[in-house]
């Protein structure tokens, strides 16, 4: 598959050194956000990171902006993440006691402001039930906050995510075209090969690489065993960057589909040495489905599954990692799923504590307010579990608000079932929108079990937004293909 406008191989094969100069900024913006997170006070770097909003606000080159600031927001093996602990982090902007802002939250807004003065207004064809469902989570929000109770602080942060997901507008006006979709997911890709790198890191060292640079930021993982569990930070990149893989590889040149088969590789053992179950099913389930999906797939998964075998044995040759340290770490908690399968929970600790401990406490505070949840209050924010994925929708919006959830579902699958019977099976959109309901998949999966994609956290709700501003612009450019 390829994204082409006037010929199939345009995307993939034109305007190469407009993308080594699109990296090129990148870098440098990356570069200069670096040095001034880290090694220069805050005063000056609140100054820098005005400076950026400032420049965005009058680039041409949106996705370049987006790129950089999504980058930002996943925090790429620890860099950049905004934790308040950290002692090193991005500059804060303070409003009024207990309120202030990040450098993301201000891109979000003047981001909305500019796609409204000057983007491509695009009617989107899931603006009913967003607005249903966006309608109702900030009316139970508020309701939860009167009648249970909240402070500045916690309400501030709430309003952050729920802010967030006005990317899907932005970014879908200022993106607006499969061009500027392309260019944004591919100056993503190369932060995959540093999240591996830090993961190496870590394995080696005995220490979190972010710490050389804010010493105590990020305390040691270890699995079960007593192992160094790396876990990537920058998960959702990953994610977005494993996707975008498959479809870039479709149509690219023999020496461009060696890169995106690195990509993909490199993204599978970054999950794989994580050692982390769901992430691991999610990224299979999507490697299975893309196999059968495409007439080339068990072909291309070979070659993926060959890259991956390289990159282990090239691991194996300089001894960064054992075969001992695959077989009693991350191939061990795998292999967990399969006792999970024969209903032998207690053979997974982790996962009997969330079944037979966290869950029932969960069940009892929704029993108490079952229909439309807690909302955005004290009794959320106390009881809100990042192990248990739908089950925080509904403490927060309640069994209606669940259902809202479940019917946006819906209508994305029927969006993207619709498209898919109208276009020409030659049209070069199509394998990228049959990507997108297998992402989808993977990410209910996900939502269904243990990952609460879509709540609390600012780095979800911008990656969900992309998601979904991404499947309107492309079902818009592959249905202006059809009239070509």
């Amino acid at each position: 598959m390829g994204l082409n406008f006037k010929t199939r191989n345009e995307i993939m094969n034109r305007n190469n050194r407009g993308i080594l100069k699109d990296f090129s900024y990148l870098f440098v913006l990356l570069g200069i956000a670096f040095v001034s997170v880290y090694f220069l006070p805050q005063s000056i770097s609140r100054i820098v990171f005005l400076g950026f909003i400032l420049a965005f606000f009058f680039s041409k080159e949106d996705y370049i902006w987006f790129a950089f600031f999504f980058i930002l927001t996943q925090g790429p093996g620890y860099i950049f993440a905004d934790l308040g602990p950290a002692v090193r982090r991005l500059p804060l902007y303070r409003i009024t006691p207990g309120m202030s802002l990040i450098p993301m939250d201000i891109f979000a807004i003047v981001a909305i402001v500019k796609a409204f003065l000057g983007g491509k207004r695009i009617k989107m064809k899931l603006r009913k039930p967003l607005t249903l469902l966006f309608g109702y989570i900030c009316f139970i929000s508020i309701a939860g906050a009167i009648l249970f109770g909240v402070n500045i602080g916690i309400a501030t942060w709430h309003m952050r995510w729920l802010f967030y997901y006005s990317f899907i507008v932005s970014f879908l006006y200022l993106i607006h075209n499969g061009r500027n979709v392309y260019r944004f997911h591919i100056l993503l890709t190369p932060l995959v090969f540093f999240i591996l790198f830090t993961q190496m890191f870590f394995i080696v060292k005995g220490v979190e690489f972010i710490n050389l640079l804010d010493p105590g930021y990020r305390g040691i993982a270890y699995i079960e065993i007593g192992l160094l569990r790396a876990i990537p930070g920058g998960i959702l990149l990953l994610f977005l960057c494993y996707i975008f893989s498959f479809v870039a590889a479709e149509n690219a040149t023999r020496l461009q589909k060696v890169y995106w088969y690195f990509v993909t590789g490199t993204c599978l053992l970054s999950i794989f040495i994580s050692a982390t179950r769901i992430w691991v099913i999610i990224f299979s389930v999507i490697l299975i489905l893309y196999g059968l999906r495409h007439r080339h797939g068990v072909l291309n998964i070979v070659k993926v599954i060959i890259i991956f075998a390289i990159i282990i044995v090239i691991l194996f040759t300089t001894g960064v990692i054992s075969p001992a340290y695959l077989m009693r770490g991350p191939i061990t908690r795998i292999q967990q799923l399969f006792a999970l399968v024969q209903g032998k929970i207690y053979e997974v600790p982790t996962f009997q504590s969330r079944v037979m401990q966290q869950l029932p406490i969960l069940i009892d505070i929704i029993k108490e307010n079952p229909f439309i949840g807690y909302g955005i209050s004290y009794i959320s924010e106390a009881y809100f579990n990042v192990n248990l994925g739908c089950i925080n929708t509904i403490l927060m919006f309640g069994v209606l608000g669940f259902l809202i959830f479940v019917y946006f579902f819906v209508r994305y699958f029927k969006l993207l079932n619709s498209a898919l019977k109208r276009l020409h099976p030659t049209n070069p959109y199509r394998n990228f929108i049959q990507m997108m309901a297998v992402t989808w998949i993977g990410i209910l999966i996900g939502y269904f079990s243990t990952w609460d994609f879509f709540t609390i956290h600012i780095q979800k709700t911008f990656f969900v937004s992309i998601l979904i501003a991404t499947t309107e612009i492309l079902i818009k450019e592959a249905y202006d293909q059809e009239r070509l």
